[in-house]
């Protein structure tokens, strides 16, 4: 397992993570005492790399719903 403190990867205070996922700095927290957001501590600072952000990011994605036709719509379909 790679050290996060010796990797070239940007690293951000959580104040920065939060605008970066859009969210309060209060929900970054969070996500890291749940350990849903991988960080490191440097004394009381939370420290969150680019690539835990690109993670969550990814893992937090959810793919859109197709839309659903009406009934409505599908019985106007049929009669034309």
């Amino acid at each position: 397992m790679t050290n996060p403190l010796h990797t070239d990867d940007t690293r951000y205070t959580a104040a920065e993570a939060a605008e970066w996922l859009h969210v309060s700095v209060q929900q970054i927290y969070k996500l890291c005492k749940n350990g849903e957001l991988g960080h490191f501590r440097i004394g009381s600072k939370v420290i969150v790399p680019e690539s835990a952000l690109k993670a969550f990011d990814a893992a937090s994605w959810v793919a859109p719903v197709p839309s659903v036709v009406s009934i409505k719509d599908r019985r106007a379909g049929q009669a034309a």
